[in-house]
């Protein structure tokens, strides 16, 4: 926790975080999706930030990121579907962790109306490897080994039911399925990560990007504010294609 109260410290003195050197935001949704065993109160900074520099940020509603993912994504969606009652348009997905990989689904699920999709230390491959065999990924590190011992026990509690990845749902079909080629991606990796390994986990679409900060951090790591901004900036491949024709 030093290490990411550090990060946070100098994120707070940063001038980027209070909407300096940063593009502007054209007010579009951007929902941000917390990671294992996490809830939207430590994405606070994330959100005030999105909000500063123009977007509107809208929680998860997640409480504790924990259980059955497929009850998880369908929280996050209806959330998404109250919002998009007041205000229309594509809207925008950032998710830490396990909750990259929560935004991956919701992608494929809503096609083009996703503009852009971010993910900060997200296992993707670890998932989509277990969505393709219906066998849990092996841990690669020995946080990831202990994280995943609490989320399987925490699943058994809080779903026991749920006996992901072999169940196939339609969040285990989607988690394999490509993103529209309308959703710009970004994908953001740590080389310090101790829970996620960014060689297995790196994605062939879209954009890497990859910094220095541990796991947890990575939601207040300075680099990552700068690649989201302009990342959130560009243009979608529907809106460019659109503007070049």
């Amino acid at each position: 926790m030093i290490r990411e109260a550090a990060e946070l410290g100098r994120l707070l003195i940063d001038p980027v975080f209070y909407g300096a050197e940063v593009a502007r935001g054209d007010g579009r949704l951007v929902v941000v999706i917390p990671g294992l065993f996490g809830g939207d109160l430590y994405l606070e900074p994330l959100r005030t930030w999105l909000w500063r520099i123009g977007y509107t940020p809208v929680r998860s509603t997640l409480n504790v990121n924990a259980g059955c993912p497929l009850r998880l994504r369908d929280q996050v969606q209806k959330q998404i579907t109250n919002w998009q009652q007041r205000k229309t348009g594509p809207l925008a997905l950032i998710g830490h962790s396990r909750g990259g990989v929560i935004a991956w689904s919701i992608a494929v699920q809503m096609a083009e109306r996703v503009s852009h999709l971010a993910v900060l230390g997200a296992p993707l491959g670890d998932y989509q490897q277990s969505a393709a065999s219906g066998q849990l990924a092996p841990p690669r590190k020995p946080m990831a080994r202990l994280l995943r011992q609490a989320g399987d026990f925490a699943r058994r509690m809080l779903d026991p039911n749920c006996n992901f990845p072999a169940c196939d749902c339609s969040f285990v079909r989607d988690i394999g399925r490509p993103l529209s080629p309308a959703t710009a991606f970004l994908s953001i990796l740590s080389r310090n990560d101790e829970v996620v390994s960014p060689k297995t986990n790196e994605i062939t679409t879209g954009q890497i990007v990859e910094v220095s900060s541990r796991h947890a951090a990575l939601v207040y790591d300075l680099q990552v504010y700068h690649a989201l901004g302009r990342f959130l900036a560009t243009p979608a491949p529907q809106a460019e294609e659109a503007r070049l024709v």
